[in-house]
């Protein structure tokens, strides 16, 4: 299944049916893409084609690899391969406080989050110039954070 990730919004539907979406939400916001998606799912159980539709007119795209081409992407997945096998995640639950706390104290959770991430990135441009007090900080240093 192909997936098309310099696409904003991806609308995946298998062969067998199943639907499911995809999407990249900083051009816009989430609450409102999702609730498009939402809209436009009840509309379809409720609005379905009565059509049988068929695959007349369509025709298949074959394309055709040099043996280079075929090889430089094997070569290429290998190595994704061996890189996401060398990737790790570490994770921590802390059960001090959650969405809810977070949502008595009237904070928004992507809110906080946003808030951890540039405290974060404070943090480093402080400890590069720290150790590099004769460089001032350049936007390559703070994009790169």
């Amino acid at each position: 299944m192909h997936r098309w990730f310099d696409k904003s919004v991806q609308l995946i539907v298998t062969q067998g049916g199943h639907a499911a979406i995809n999407f990249e939400h900083s051009w816009g916001d989430g609450v409102a893409v999702l609730r498009f998606l939402e809209d436009l799912h009840k509309d379809t159980k409720h609005h379905f084609s009565s059509c049988n539709p068929t695959l007349e007119g369509v025709t298949r795209l074959d394309f055709n690899f040099s043996p280079q081409l075929s090889d430089a992407v094997e070569h290429a997945k290998g190595q994704i391969e061996e890189r996401c096998k060398s990737l790790s995640v570490n994770t921590l639950e802390y059960h001090k406080y959650g969405k809810n706390f977070i949502k008595d104290k009237k904070l928004s959770p992507d809110g906080l989050l946003q808030l951890a991430i540039q405290v974060r990135a404070q943090l480093t441009v402080v400890s590069c110039q720290e150790k590099h007090s004769d460089i001032p900080p350049t936007d390559s240093l703070l994009s790169s954070i």
